[in-house]
């Protein structure tokens, strides 16, 4: 398994400014620590409070080099890492990963449901819609291909009612912080011979461990997620995975960060049996 770090940094619906700049300082020291290649695109740019459809148009530059890099990774047979600012570039992400593998196994590391549809959402957020874009409930102009059976959402603990909603009516598979803890054998079976490409939002994290931009109290700990990421290995076939919006704003909680992300990613490290 060949896998390269790719960091796409740029507006991607961000309000603040710390995602975009620390998207390739992770980037780079995540590909040293994994001894891995790495490509860096865009620059940091300005944070702006859009409405989700002017979002939409104004990341156009990073949404399109992410579809074209993850493509392109896949097509060389790599792995790809990919490092952006925010959740909401899974809208181009996940549809060139289904394009590709059409029943692969999405594994959906977040606090937030990220199940929000344009008509509905209170906040008007693009960062709340990546997933029902991928399912193709709204049109994003970048693909969509998603079935609610391919998807596993782990660690939410922050939706709203109208994302239970649409958990319940479309059957999606739900992985509690307990349910980590406790019982892994439904993951196991659902991973178990798959395809899997995996989305973490490092807000599904305990805010004791990493500083994203919209943390939630009682997260995840590196072990949870460390756990998943040795069983895809171990039982499925990884197609690759995305890490979003670390928000560190010293040295301190980015060197207390880092650790716990490297913790979570070491087993990319190790020989696969």
């Amino acid at each position: 398994m060949k896998f390269e770090c790719i960091g796409v940094t740029g507006f991607a619906g961000d309000r603040t400014p710390e995602a975009m700049i620390e998207c390739h300082p992770f980037t780079n020291a995540l590909s040293e620590f994994l001894n891995v290649p790495v490509s860096l695109y865009g620059h940091a740019g300005s944070p702006k409070d859009l409405p989700w459809n002017d979002a939409l148009i104004e990341s156009y530059d990073v949404f399109s080099t992410v579809a074209r890099v993850v493509n392109e990774s896949l097509d060389r047979g790599c792995a790809p890492i990919l490092i952006t600012p925010r959740c909401a570039s899974a809208i181009a992400s996940l549809p060139v990963v289904i394009s590709k593998f059409p029943d692969a196994l999405i594994l959906y590391f977040d606090a937030h449901g990220d199940l929000n549809l344009p008509e509905s959402s209170a906040s008007g957020y693009l960062g709340g819609m990546p997933i029902t874009a991928a399912m193709g409930e709204w049109d994003s102009g970048y693909g969509s291909g998603l079935h609610a059976k391919n998807l596993v959402h782990i660690g939410g603990r922050d939706l709203d009612l109208e994302e239970h909603d649409f958990i319940r009516a479309n059957k999606i598979t739900t992985v509690s912080k307990r349910q980590l803890e406790s019982d892994l054998d439904q993951l196991t079976d659902l991973i178990r011979g798959r395809a899997v490409y995996i989305h973490i939002d490092t807000d599904v994290y305990d805010p004791s461990e990493v500083v994203a931009e919209y943390s939630v109290a009682d997260g995840l700990f590196a072990r949870h997620v460390k756990d998943v990421i040795r069983l895809v290995l171990a039982e499925g076939c990884l197609l690759g995975l995305e890490i979003t919006e670390l928000s560190p704003k010293d040295s301190f909680e980015r060197e207390h960060s880092y650790k716990a992300l490297f913790n979570s990613l070491n087993p990319l490290s190790e020989p696969v049996r």
